[in-house]
């Protein structure tokens, strides 16, 4: 019914983490574009990332709780 439900949590987590970091290369190469500062843009997209994954982890994860709790 759902496929994300039949995929399991490695398979979940293994796709958060390749996201994740595609997220990081990707801010950090706009905000090296924008500032022209390496260091500042890579510590800037590890903490703009970690922002982003931790508030997606939190929505992800109430959806599939609530999604278990009403099939279930």
């Amino acid at each position: 019914m759902f496929k994300i439900l039949e995929m399991g949590t490695f398979h979940i987590l293994y796709l958060v983490v390749v996201l994740g970091v595609i997220e990081i290369l990707n801010y950090s190469f706009f905000q090296k574009e924008k500032s022209g500062n390496d260091a500042y843009s890579l510590t800037q997209s590890v903490y703009h990332v970690i922002k982003k994954t931790l508030t997606s982890v939190l929505v992800i994860a109430i959806t599939y709780l609530l999604i278990f709790e009403v099939f279930e």
